[in-house]
Formats: structure tokens, C-alpha cells, sequence
């Protein structure tokens, strides 16, 4: 029997070659934006969630009280030494703290390198407690205490290691020197596996924090400072099992009173607070990492959800309309099937398998136009980012909209048509069966169809003029003729040396100092 009623339908999908054509376009495009919109809110809802005990991890961020009132992602750091002797206990599994550096690599490396190195800001300065706090990462050579435990000593990634030395084999850069900011010469102790794990913590450098106090970073990094606070230095906590979030935040008293004890009143200052893992990649106003992404927005992904269902339900309501319309063309097939004896279930279940099978034909043609569109606006998506249409997530996704819009767009018209009277839809002179109640509800359906049809041209030229306007606005300035220095180390007087310097060239017209908080 079903062998039959999908026979039967693919022989009337290939008879109405014309109408099969339109509602194969018309569902493709709607499943299409459904697909793009799933893939792309799946990407960034998995941040975080694969990384182990991710639920007991959180940053310590600074929140500023008083007149001056807002947030800081880092700590000063003096906060690492007083934590590891006012936070110890069995609250507390590790405590790790990252410096953020942008530099410049090259040294040792030929001019082609050069071009390809240049700034790299996937650089980390940190401690082999790192890896307790993201266990996820598998090591090709080296081990955590091993390779982060002295001075001068880096981790680089599997593809780092290529890049910088241009090896087949990661494992081969061993023991050999990376020169960073041109005078920060380190030894490759360890090799990563490339992280297959989606994350925030972008890092595919990890230099030791032990290089900190033996090489100019000591400049830039001060030792048990409480006078600065910047984005750059954060610090982690990861707590051991059962340990709740309020019962953590009572244990950073200590670090608040040390934070505050120079404040002259108690209505100004700044206490640290714990961001839980799973705020991180969506908090707006804390942001992430120096020179990473920024941070999604929630709202927006949900917009999109919005848009996805809108656009299927536009598609299915077009496929009704058109199915609603042939229904008057195929009254008297059915009035025959009735009169030999079809029941009415015979015939639903006939009309949505050929729905179904239409959906599934229309699957491929929806995947090419998902990859087209997300190739299309490349630039426009996160960084990361992968078209994988073959994962079982993505396939669940298929199947299931394949399910829904069978239901969304064949429900309706299969008991439409198999609710005709067989002897007034043999007669064509009768009008084919076809009731009031459907002509009203086609009528509205089209109505709507329109209206939301209009909303989205309307909003997607308001859109394309506000990005026209953004991209095209005058700046007040030549950008080609800004070039901009990024400075690790050295200190204000050498920095004021190298302003003065530059002024006195004749081709330079002005120049300007700028100390990121």
C-alpha cells in the first residue's frame, strides 16, 4: 500500500512538472534560511559547553562602584598572589591568570614568513594550571608542568608550529626558537593537537608566566600590583564539585578589602565579582579576551530564530495556496477515487506523502542555497565558523523540518480534497467541490503572505541602506594615510622618545599617544 501512494505521487509531481518546480523553489528558500539560520545560532549557543566542568569555571571581573560605576573583564595582579593564600581550601580546584599579548613575531623568520606573521593576537601568557582549568586540549609532545614550568619556554599549536616553521610534522618544531617583539627569544616545549572543542579561549601560543619577571614584560606586567586594572589581565577560578556560586563569591572577600583598603570613602571603589562560563560568550558589556571576537547577542540570535520561522511558514503557506488552487484541477481524480471506493484517510495519507515527498526532493536544492548564501556573506559571519551539513545534529534538523513542513504545508490540503462530494467532483460544472470556508481561508492566508512579504523587503532595504551609509560615510580622515604602532614593553619614556622622533619627519604631520585601560 505505501509502495503505491509513493508511486502515485511521484507520478503527479512529475505530471504538474510546472507547479512541482515552484513549490520546489519556493519551500527550498524557506528551508534554506531555516538551515543557515540553525547552523549559524547552533555555532554560537555551543560555545563553552563541550569544555570540561565547564559549569564550575568562572572569570573574576572587576566592578567599579561611586561616581565612576561600571566593569572591567580583568583584575590587577596582585590578585593572583593573595588568592593563592586567602582563596586556598578545598573550594578551590585551580586558579589561573592569562595576559593577553598582541606582538609582532619575526626574528629569525624569512621575508615570505614575514608577510604571513606579521600580528598575531592569538597569544597567551600563563601558568601550566591553564591546562586544569581547560582540560580539553591534547598534547602531541610536552605536558603542562613540563612545558610551561621555566622561563622562556612556549606552547605553540599543531598548525602554529607549521606556520612558523613551515614542518609537515608539528612535533619536529621542538627545541626550536620563536623571537617575539624582537628581543623575547622562546624555546617550543610542548605541541597541542588543534582544539576541536568550540571555545572562547581562541589561544594558539601559550607562553610561560615564569618569563614574566626575566625579560622586559616586567615593565608591561607588574608583579603584585593593585594601582591598574586592565581588560588584559583576567583571572579564572574553577572550583571543586559542589561548591555553589555564593558560597565562592563570600571567599573573594579578602581580595575586595585589599582592593579598597587605599580608598578614602566607602561609596567608591571595586569589588569582584564571578561571571559563571556560561555568561561568558554572551555578556555585551564585559566582552571576551583582547583582540578576540565579540561577544554574540542573544537577542539577535533569536531575531533570527524569528526570521527562520517566518520564512518557512512563508513557504508553506505559498505551497498551500498553490495546492488549495490545483485541488479545483484534480476534483475529479478524487471524485473518482472516492466512487471506486478510496476512504477519506486513503486519501490524506496520499496527499501528504505527496508533500513529503516533494519536501525531501527540495532538501538538496535547499543545502546548495544555504552554502551559497553563507559563502556570500563570509565576511559577515563569526570567526570559526563551519558549514557542516553532515553532522547528526544538522541531519535531526533535516529530518525533522522535512516532518513539519509535510504537516505545515500538506495538513490543510489533504482534507480539503479528500472532503469533496464524489458526484459534484465528477461534475466539473458543479465547481468541482470546492466550499466557501476554503476560498475564504486561501483568501486570508494571501493576504498575510503579502503583508509579511512586504515587511521583510521593506526591512531588508532599510537594512542595506544603513550598511551603505556606514560603509560609505565620510570619516574626516584619509585612512590610507593613519598607520598605527602597537607597543609591548618600554615604558612611557621610550614611548615619548619614539613620539618625538616621529614629529620631527617631514613627511609626518601629526602623531599621537594612546594607553589602552
Amino acid at each position: 500500500m505505501i509502495q503505491n501512494y509513493f508511486k502515485t505521487a511521484w507520478r503527479i509531481l512529475w505530471r504538474n512538472k510546472l507547479q512541482t518546480g515552484i513549490n520546489t523553489i519556493g519551500l527550498a528558500i524557506g528551508i534554506a534560511g531555516c538551515l543557515s539560520v540553525f547552523l549559524l545560532v547552533d555555532h554560537e549557543l555551543g560555545h563553552n559547553k563541550d569544555l570540561v566542568d565547564a559549569d564550575r569555571v568562572y572569570r573574576v571581573y572587576s566592578h567599579f562602584y561611586g561616581p565612576f560605576s561600571g566593569v572591567n573583564p580583568g583584575v590587577p595582579t596582585g590578585v593572583e598572589s593573595l588568592a593563592a593564600t586567602s582563596v586556598e581550601g578545598t573550594e578551590v580546584q585551580c586558579m589561573v591568570h592569562t595576559f593577553m599579548a598582541q606582538v609582532t613575531l619575526p626574528g629569525e623568520f624569512n621575508e615570505a614568513a614575514r608577510k604571513k606573521l606579521e600580528e598575531q593576537k592569538d597569544i597567551v601568557i600563563t601558568g601550566p594550571e591553564y591546562f586544569d582549568l581547560i582540560q580539553n586540549y591534547e598534547w602531541l609532545a610536552g605536558a603542562p608542568r613540563q612545558s610551561l614550568g621555566a622561563p622562556h619556554q612556549v606552547v605553540l599549536t599543531e598548525s602554529k608550529a607549521r606556520k612558523y616553521f613551515g614542518l609537515k610534522e608539528a612535533t619536529e618544531a621542538l627545541g626550536r626558537t620563536v623571537i617575539y617583539q624582537d628581543s623575547l627569544r622562546m624555546t617550543v616545549a610542548g605541541i597541542l593537537k588543534d582544539p576541536d572543542f568550540r571555545s572562547d579561549f581562541h589561544f594558539n601560543d601559550f607562553i610561560s608566566a615564569q618569563t614574566i619577571p626575566s625579560s622586559f614584560l616586567k615593565d608591561e606586567i607588574p608583579n603584585d600590583s593593585w594601582g591598574s586594572i586592565r581588560s588584559a589581565d583576567q583571572f579564572f577560578i574553577k572550583t571543586s564539585e559542589g561548591v555553589s556560586q555564593g558560597a565562592m563569591a563570600e571567599l573573594l572577600s579578602p581580595l575586595n578589602e585589599r582592593a579598597n583598603e587605599d580608598e578614602e570613602s566607602e561609596e567608591e571603589g571595586v569589588e569582584f565579582v564571578l561571571q559563571p562560563m556560561s555568561d561568558l560568550h554572551y555578556n555585551q558589556e564585559l566582552g571576551l579576551f583582547d583582540n578576540s571576537r565579540a561577544p554574540a547577542h542573544k537577542p539577535t540570535l533569536l531575531g533570527l530564530v524569528l526570521v527562520a520561522i517566518l520564512l518557512l511558514l512563508l513557504a508553506a503557506i505559498n505551497f498551500i495556496n498553490l495546492s488549495t488552487v490545483q485541488a479545483t484541477l484534480r476534483s475529479k481524480e478524487t471524485g473518482v477515487k472516492k466512487a471506486i471506493g478510496a476512504s477519506r484517510s486513503q486519501l490524506r495519507w496520499q496527499f501528504l506523502l505527496e508533500t513529503g515527498l516533494l519536501t525531501l526532493l527540495t532538501i538538496p536544492l535547499a543545502m546548495a542555497l544555504s552554502e551559497l548564501a553563507m559563502r556570500y556573506f563570509s565576511e559577515f559571519l563569526p570567526t570559526g565558523f563551519n558549514m557542516a551539513f553532515w553532522t547528526p545534529k544538522v541531519l535531526f534538523f533535516l529530518i525533522g523540518t522535512v516532518v513539519l513542513v509535510t504537516l505545515l504545508a500538506g495538513l490543510y490540503p489533504s482534507f480539503v480534497m479528500s472532503s469533496f462530494n464524489p458526484a459534484f467532483a465528477i461534475n466539473k460544472a458543479k465547481g468541482g467541490g470546492m466550499g466557501k470556508n476554503s476560498s475564504q481561508l486561501r483568501k486570508s492566508l494571501i493576504v498575510f503572505q503579502f503583508v509579511l512579504a512586504q515587511v521583510f523587503i521593506i526591512g531588508a532595504v532599510i537594512i542595506g541602506q544603513q550598511m551603505n551609509f556606514v560603509l560609505q560615510k565620510d570619516l574626516g580622515f584619509n585612512k590610507e594615510s593613519v598607520v598605527y604602532f602597537y607597543n609591548w614593553g618600554g615604558g612611557a619614556t621610550k614611548k615619548q622618545l619614539f613620539k618625538d622622533r616621529l614629529q620631527q619627519l617631514p613627511h609626518i604631520s601629526a602623531v599621537g599617544l594612546q594607553n589602552k585601560p
